[in-house]
């Protein structure tokens, strides 16, 4: 207790919990901070809120995590914590919105703050003696937006399979991604940003630590995230300070070679901190971290994982995974949507050839066959999957790091389907098994055949999981990518395993890649 003693007396740490008296009737569980009080279901014990830092707040601020502050007592853990520092969807405009095809269920609704170090579990039995596998789930969100509680991430749906679900909060924008000068002074490895990571790596050491007291097995560890979730991924796969933290990752619409053309060296990305911190109007990061945190918000900014030095010596290439685990990894078909440039059909081939520039008549040739809308859907998935296919070739083709690769074709049912088809994130409620999480006024009828694609895309989820292959009885044969065989799992409700793509076309993007090309949604 003198740590957080001496913490709420610098003004670093203000308690938000609320206690009880250990009831029979709850389940409860002891971790290295605390005793912890969660919710008994029918068939999964639930723990919200539980802190896995020290809230990174004042001083805090653009620092390392801190292990959390203990406490005495029993702790709540019945309600979702605060999420991080954002731009709330009540603070986007409605026209922004209803432009996207994310609905309520994909967007958080947590009230906001700088104490956010918060992680979730779900428990089909919070018993030490279960030593059942776990799945960490890290949120997308550009690095800008979301949290562990964003209501299709529940972890309800897969816990009831047989395994311990965990999702997790990290800094987010300029809190979590800011690299300066000073900041970088500031640090022992001479490195800043990527404090988002370091919260990644802090829950899952947090995970190892504590998983087993809620059932979970610390050495069956998979690793998931979606969208800038998956980009973390391969973040922590690249990362030399996350070895051992896992056995298994999972990366849905994030890896492929277009993901090395979001990242920012230090020294850029220190640049670009300076000037943010000067819009601020203050010079040195001693003033920002005395401004608050809303007003941080509110100055915007674009920020993502840099490459440190330290955290991230190179761009996570299928050649720098330190960490050769099995690794499931896919993208959904409509990633970057199925809207057409105007004009008439010459006019709307031409531009989307000129996408493809100085190669449009390559591009041409090979889509002749097809109308606008054929060529742009076509063209981006193949983009997509030739990227996946070129950054595997330098992954290690050994058991240890086994590689599965998926298109999701399935198109969520809504108003706007045809306007959005299988759109980034919407495999995501099928995988968790949360299409339940969608309110009625969103319109999405599911069907018979929406429950059988979710049975089916969580059967192989929770397989990969417990084994490292998403391979079991009942299920389509889901073969291993490899450079051979390069085959892709159609994940639709009749599964089927195809060539990914012609050599021609994987000819082609190559070319593309190698003369700087890059587009999509990572």
């Amino acid at each position: 207790m003198l740590r957080s003693l001496v913490l709420m007396a610098l003004g670093l740490y203000t308690p938000a919990v609320s206690f009880a008296d250990a009831s029979p009737s709850r389940p409860t569980v002891r971790t290295s901070a605390g005793l912890v009080e969660g919710t008994r279901g029918t068939g999964v014990d639930k723990f919200l809120g539980i802190p896995f830092a020290a809230p990174p707040v004042g001083d805090l601020r653009w620092k390392a995590p801190l292990p959390p502050v203990p406490w005495s007592g029993v702790r709540s853990a019945t309600t979702f914590s605060t999420s991080c520092m954002q731009i709330t969807p009540a603070e986007s405009s409605a026209s922004a919105l209803a432009a996207t095809p994310w609905t309520y269920e994909y967007l958080d609704h947590q009230p906001i703050s700088e104490d956010c170090l918060y992680l979730n579990v779900w428990s089909p039995k919070a018993s030490a003696r279960s030593r059942l596998p776990v799945m960490v789930w890290i949120h997308g969100g550009a690095f800008m937006v979301g949290s562990g509680a964003v209501p299709i991430y529940d972890g309800e749906g897969l816990a009831e399979k047989g395994i311990v679900v965990v999702t997790v909060n990290y800094r987010l924008g300029a809190f979590g991604f800011l690299a300066h000068p000073e900041l970088t002074k500031e640090s022992a490895h001479s490195a800043s940003g990527n404090y988002g990571l370091m919260d990644q790596m802090a829950a899952l050491k947090w995970v190892r630590a504590n998983i087993s007291g809620f059932g979970g097995d610390p050495r069956r560890v998979t690793i998931a995230g979606q969208s800038a979730g998956a980009a973390s991924i391969g973040d922590l796969i690249a990362s030399p300070t996350a070895v051992g933290l896992f056995r298994g990752a999972i990366a849905e619409s994030g890896t492929g070679v277009n993901l090395f053309g979001r990242f920012a060296t230090l020294d850029q990305a220190e640049a670009a901190g300076v000037t943010f911190t000067k819009a601020l109007g203050v010079e040195s990061i001693a003033d920002l971290r005395k401004i608050p945190a809303s007003q941080i918000v509110a100055q915007r900014g674009r920020f993502g994982h840099i490459i440190d030095g330290w955290i991230l010596p190179a761009a996570p290439g299928g050649g720098n995974a330190v960490s050769p685990v099995p690794l499931l990894t896919g993208f959904v078909a409509n990633e970057a949507g199925m809207a057409l440039p105007g004009g008439t059909p010459e006019e709307q081939r031409a531009a989307l050839a000129m996408r493809y520039a100085p190669l449009s008549d390559d591009f041409l040739s090979l889509y002749r066959d097809l109308n606008p809308a054929q060529i742009s859907q076509q063209a981006n998935r193949d983009r997509d999957l030739a990227s996946l296919a070129i950054w595997s070739k330098e992954l290690p083709e050994k058991p240890s790091s086994r590689l599965y690769v998926y298109l999701f074709d399935h198109v969520e049912p809504g108003p706007d389907a045809a306007r959005f088809g299988a759109f980034h994130t919407s495999e995501v409620p099928y995988v968790l098994r949360t299409l339940d999480k969608s309110p009625p006024s969103v319109g999405r009828q599911f069907a018979a055949v929406d429950r059988e694609v979710s049975n089916l895309a969580s059967a192989y989820w929770v397989n990969f999981i417990k084994t490292g292959n998403p391979n079991g009885a009942g299920l389509q044969n889901w073969p291993a990518f490899t450079q051979e065989t390069q085959e892709v799992l159609h994940l639709d409700e009749a599964p089927d395993a195809t060539l990914a793509l012609t050599p021609e076309k994987l000819a082609f993007f190559q070319d593309f890649f190698n003369r700087g090309g890059v587009l999509g949604l990572f």
